[in-house]
């Protein structure tokens, strides 16, 4: 009665109380009128809610006294609530679930909330699924639209999630045990499937959602939760067993096209996805269904076990050390072995073994390192042959391994070191490695090389020369860079910083010392690397070592000074060969001084002039025409190139040591060839006389007589010249410190830069002589350079063009450099200057006007009028 709810709910009471006294056939006799009461009261409005709770609360406890069947009672419950509106489906239903729990639970009924819950969900999926099966028709009656709502699928969903974590994962098992096809071995029918697929599909949406996530981090009574997830996930295990042996009964002509065959596949699929849905709620006591999984015959089933291990412990880790135990842990590493070696599973399966492994012994070999040490020889196993796929990981583990066993796999060392060095030589030796051999020595430089040298630093010397010749040959090899292997010159530069800082000198340079014949042979690029190496270990170690271990290193740097006569070089490329080492070779030298006392070095460099020219003290300069020619013109260019990069860092401190090379490097400015040193010998003539333009014209065309001992050569030019263009700016830059040469070496220099200049051979390093002749301008100021101006001025007097057109350039230089100052020589240098404007060449006498009316201004006369 609506319009009396007073009256209605008195009414209500009254038959509450005539329960206990009508027989079960009366009250089963009433049931359709109680259901249609019901449906008026659900029509209701919001009222209705609390009215149904009330009733319920009576009526369900009454009804299973009396022996009502529960079930029967919830399933006449739920077909009630969706023959109504769709408001409060949800609350309704939760009313009867809470109700019939806790009825059941006080009458001893052996229903519990999990089987009620599956017996509403089940129910719902079924009338989901009729709504599916059935075609969409107008013609449809409201009624009929209305129990067929699709929306009871989400319905379904929310009354599981409303369940607490356990609940679910009970209710989950029992519609997996449920579905009609893994109760069934015969012919299946279309309906069947279609709920089996439905009854997984559920599953796995559920598994998956946050707030079954989320109940299950936060509940209290882990342990029925864990017995919950063991048993859903053995359910699991027996379903996915029971698809792959349907799906290998099965063609894959029949898993495409046949709905038989589509609906296993799907299943199967739908159990790996349930697999790892619950691998995220398992809690933390998940190894024991996961090992078992691990020993399961099927590889399949293996390898989702590896995946989920995989995942649990990058997750997990701490809770995983805090409960794991040895024999548990012992028996999951001898699992995981096995599919390592296993040639049944795939190299994926076996991957994922081996990542299984690295995580494991990151995690767990510091607390139980005994445990892992048979897990090695199978590692190494797999890099005996490996495989692109298998190669990465398997360097991972072993690095992880050598992290976590330390100096317990010392007396293995010689027996896994050679192994790993092997499969880094194959990797990084060929000359052009492919995509994958670049990937595996990455690998092998950002896990191994860094576990070796931080683990076992001490024990590594036997290992030093194959392994550095393999860091040395990276800058040699012909990598293409891609985004995948770009990394390889940067691990394999970082690895040559840690051997540089870990690694004793008293280890690494005998090492290095061993492979300077092959790394020579290699390339410069891999000298380069040596020597960086060697800069590395100096500016990391102590001061005290380097100095102990200073003749090996000099050893090295010899070797650098002596790259170029090494290697057969034509003459065109003496000048351009091994400058990146030259370079490097001076940055190590400078590094190397800085750490030596004086008197150690000085013997060093003394030993160096000996190597470069024969002997530490120069030969006399007093005839440029007795001068002998070099013995290894390499090691002269070498050395001047190697110690100017020195000086230019060390500066004042090289300063004692410039004076010492000074002389050598004079006589390497001096020394020409024989033409040309008797040309430079000519008297100069004292005499003004005009020079005609045919005659220049003849000495620049005419070809130089070649010397009876053939020292003329192009090769034999192309050397001194190179050496001189050295030696120059080594003078360049020792001038510039607070160098002391002596008044004679000064009076050489003035000498060999004058003959040099003028010499035609030296065209193109005549801007770096002019640049020393300006450096020793400066560095005797106006009263010191007279001599060397009067020396300029007679020198363009010669009948040689270039010594001519020189001598005007090194005046002109002269001039720029003391600016103001050159006022002092003005006298002298008019009559020179008169005389060159009237030479027989056009550019000279363009040189010189130049230089007079630059003069000119200077001094504010007219120097031309009184030139004339």
């Amino acid at each position: 009665d609506a319009v009396r709810p007073q009256v209605a709910r008195h009414a209500l009471e009254v038959l509450s109380a005539a329960v206990w006294l009508l027989p079960a056939s009366a009250l089963e006799k009433m049931i359709p009128f109680f259901s249609l009461m019901g449906q008026r009261a659900l029509r209701d409005s919001e009222s209705a809610v609390t009215a149904v709770e009330e009733a319920l609360a009576i009526l369900i406890p009454l009804m299973l006294r009396k022996g009502l069947p529960l079930r029967a009672l919830v399933r006449g419950w739920v077909r009630l609530v969706l023959a109504s509106p769709p408001a409060h489906r949800f609350e309704f239903l939760d009313i009867m679930l809470r109700h019939s729990t806790q009825a059941a639970s006080e009458a001893g009924e052996g229903a519990d909330a999990a089987e009620l819950l599956h017996c509403v969900v089940s129910q719902l999926l079924y009338r989901h699924l009729q709504h599916a099966a059935q075609p969409r028709s107008r013609k449809r009656s409201k009624s009929a639209r209305r129990s067929t709502d699709p929306q009871v699928f989400k319905l379904a969903h929310l009354l599981c999630t409303n369940a607490p974590a356990y609940v679910q994962l009970r209710t989950c098992m029992l519609l997996i045990a449920s579905a009609p096809l893994m109760a069934s071995s015969g012919p299946t029918s279309a309906t069947s499937r279609a709920l089996t697929l439905c009854h997984f599909t559920f599953v796995t949406d559920q598994l998956g959602t946050e707030r079954l996530q989320a109940k299950a981090v936060e509940s209290s009574d882990v342990q029925e939760l864990q017995e919950a997830a063991d048993n859903l996930f053995a359910l699991l295990v027996a379903a996915t067993e029971q698809t792959n042996i349907k799906l290998r009964s099965l063609t894959q002509a029949e898993i495409r096209s046949s709905s038989e065959g589509t609906c296993w596949k799907a299943l199967n699929q739908a159990c790996y996805s349930s697999f790892e849905a619950l691998n995220v709620i398992l809690p933390s006591g998940f190894l024991g269904p996961v090992t078992k999984l691990l020993a399961n015959s099927d590889s399949s089933l293996q390898s989702t076990a590896v995946n989920l291990l995989s995942a649990q412990l990058t997750k997990r880790s701490t809770k995983l050390r805090a409960k794991i135990e040895e024999g548990q842990l012992a028996h999951l590493i001898n699992l995981i072995c096995s599919i390592i070696l296993s040639v049944m599973h795939s190299t994926k399966s076996q991957q994922a073994a081996l990542l299984c492994l690295d995580l494991l012994a990151r995690e767990c070999c510091g607390i139980m390192p005994e445990v892992f040490e048979g897990a090695l020889p199978v590692v190494l196993q797999v890099l005996r042959d490996p495989t692109a796929v298998t190669a990465v990981p398997a360097l991972l583990v072993t690095s992880t391994l050598v992290v976590g066993l330390g100096v317990r796999l010392v007396p293995y060392m010689p027996v896994f070191v050679p192994l790993l060095l092997e499969a880094l030589e194959a990797n990084v030796l060929p000359i052009n490695p492919s995509n994958d051999q670049v990937l595996i020595a990455t690998a092998w430089f950002d896990g191994c090389a860094p576990s070796l040298i931080g683990a076992l630093p001490l024990f590594l010397h036997p290992y030093l020369p194959r392994f550095l010749r393999c860091v040395l040959r990276i800058a040699e090899a012909n990598i293409v860079i891609t985004s995948s292997n770009s990394k390889l010159v940067d691990k394999a530069d970082a690895v040559m910083q840690a051997l540089a800082k870990t690694v004793p000198m008293r280890h690494l340079l005998p090492a290095m010392v061993s492979v300077l014949d092959s790394t020579t042979q290699a390339g410069p690029a891999s000298f380069v690397q040596l020597l960086r190496l060697l800069q590395a270990q100096l500016r990391l170690r102590p001061e005290t070592e380097s100095q102990a271990h200073a003749p090996l290193a000099f050893q090295i740097l010899m070797s650098a000074l002596g790259y170029r006569e090494s290697l057969p070089m034509p003459a065109s490329s003496l000048s351009e060969w091994a400058t990146p080492i030259e370079a490097t070779g001076s940055a190590t030298l400078a590094q190397l001084a800085v750490i030596l006392n004086e008197d150690i070095f000085s013997k060093l460099f003394s030993n160096t002039l000996t190597w470069a020219f024969g002997s530490a003290v120069a030969p006399s300069l007093a005839r440029a025409d007795q001068q002998q020619p070099l013995r290894e013109p390499s090691r002269a260019l070498a050395f001047f190139r190697v110690m100017r990069g020195s000086q230019l860092v060390l500066r004042d401190f090289f300063a004692p040591f410039f004076a010492l090379a000074l002389p050598h490097c004079i006589a390497s400015i001096h020394k020409q060839s024989a033409p040309t040193a008797a040309l430079a010998a000519t008297p100069v003539p004292t005499k003004k006389r005009r020079r005609s333009g045919v005659g220049i014209a003849e000495q620049i065309a005419a070809p130089q007589v070649a010397a009876d001992d053939g020292t003329n050569s192009v090769s034999m030019q192309h050397e001194e010249v190179a050496i001189a263009f050295a030696a120059a700016e080594f003078v360049e830059s020792g001038l510039s410190s607070l160098a002391s040469p002596s008044t004679e070496d000064l009076r050489a220099l003035e000498s060999a830069l004058i003959s040099r200049i003028g010499n035609k051979s030296s065209q193109h390093i005549e801007p770096v002589l002019l640049r020393t002749l300006g450096k020793l301008v400066t560095f005797q100021g106006e009263e010191g350079c007279k001599l060397l101006h009067y020396a300029l001025c007679m020198a363009t007097r010669s009948d040689e063009f270039y010594m001519r057109r020189g001598a005007l350039r090194g005046l002109t230089r002269l001039y720029a450099t003391l600016k103001d100052a050159a006022l002092l020589h003005l006298p002298e240098a008019v009559p020179f200057l008169s005389e060159l404007l009237e030479d027989g060449n056009s550019d000279i006498r363009a040189g010189a006007l130049d230089l007079m009316r630059e003069l000119e201004q200077l001094s504010g006369d007219s120097l031309l009028e009184t030139g004339a």
